[in-house]
């Protein structure tokens, strides 16, 4: 079988890229012969290259001008076209310096919901997911497949212990540094944390100039690292104590699930993938989204070493259980199957 995938983006860095990739190294180790298909350059170019390819099903990632490339010839040449739903339509502001507007927003959720009532079927990662689009007005056709990230790289085989030097306590979080992202909260909320904790924020984007003067500001306990290929991740996930992630417009967070692997509790904010894969004092904590003191409360009540470990095994044994690679592809390709 052939599949084409069409994504308007295709960074190192970001949840939606590694969602792809992901699913196509699945796909591809199952016989599955995918290309990506990343047309917001040369659409004239990707037209050739599609038809050269000519696959059986196309897999639609954005909703932008790629993705409905992607749909116009799926509905041209009557094939079956599956739009996988993995940011907020919003979200794409937050990638420039232009202000929220509740207009704008409003329409690219009309966009939107035009875009995936024209696909055969929409993946949702989360069940939040589902219960929004549906507010939205997309009902039908909609199947929930969470993200699903490699747990065997993702563990603590690697872990690494701590010298007599360093036993702070040691906060991590790995992303792009965007309004939505929020990151400055989590610098607020290290004014509310002893000097026993120490942030690591590894990424990049269009609010890290904020995020430095931010720590200049506080005199925060903060170090600022590039973005890493995802392969060397887990080394970070292992050297760190707790996840953090201030975030509102998470769908689900694969870097959430990433560190939950590696035996990391998390810390975050009512996103709705927080809210789905975080089970309040048993892998983590939700803190209140608009209070840094209050995701300071809930990262002291991870000081206990022990604790932490607790709720690190249990965080790593429900992304094991739910969350795995296998069971993203094999329930895709199921749908793949039903729908050809």
């Amino acid at each position: 079988m052939k599949i084409a995938m069409f994504t308007d983006t295709y960074d190192k860095m970001g949840g939606t890229e590694q969602a792809i990739r992901n699913l196509t190294h699945y796909l591809k180790n199952r016989g599955y012969d995918v290309k990506i298909f990343v047309t917001g350059k040369n659409l004239k170019n990707a037209f050739y290259e599609l038809a050269d390819f000519d696959p059986d099903l196309v897999h639609l990632h954005t909703p932008g001008p790629g993705g409905n490339f992607g749909l116009l010839y799926a509905k041209l040449k009557n094939l079956p076209a599956v739009a996988h739903f993995h940011s907020m339509p919003e979200v794409r502001l937050y990638f420039t310096k232009r202000r929220e507007n509740k207009a704008v927003i409003e329409l690219a959720w009309k966009l939107a919901k035009l875009f995936y009532k024209g696909a055969s079927v929409v993946i949702s990662p989360s069940k939040n997911i589902k219960k929004l689009l549906f507010e939205k007005g997309i009902k039908d056709n909609v199947f929930v497949i969470p993200y699903g990230i490699d747990t065997n790289l993702f563990s603590t085989i690697n872990k690494k212990r701590k010298s007599e030097k360093n036993k702070k306590i040691t906060l991590l979080y790995c992303g792009w540094f965007r309004r939505d992202k929020r990151v400055t909260m989590l610098v607020d909320a290290m004014q509310y944390l002893g000097d026993d904790y120490e942030l690591v924020l590894i990424g990049n984007g269009i609010e890290k100039k904020k995020i430095e003067k931010k720590i200049k500001e506080t005199k925060a306990n903060v170090k600022l690292m590039p973005p890493v290929e995802n392969k060397a991740l887990p080394e970070y996930y292992s050297s760190a104590d707790i996840y953090v992630n201030a975030s509102l417009s998470e769908t689900l967070g694969i870097s959430m699930i990433e560190a939950m692997s590696c035996e990391l509790p998390v810390v975050a904010t009512p996103s709705p993938g927080a809210l789905e894969i975080i089970k309040d004092g048993k892998n983590g904590y939700i803190a209140s989204a608009d209070s840094p003191q209050d995701i300071a409360e809930k990262i002291m009540k991870l000081e206990d070493e022990k604790k932490r470990e607790k709720l690190g095994k249990s965080a790593r044994n429900f992304v094991c259980e739910n969350y795995s690679i296998e069971r993203m592809g094999s329930e895709t390709e199921k749908l793949y199957s039903e729908l050809l």
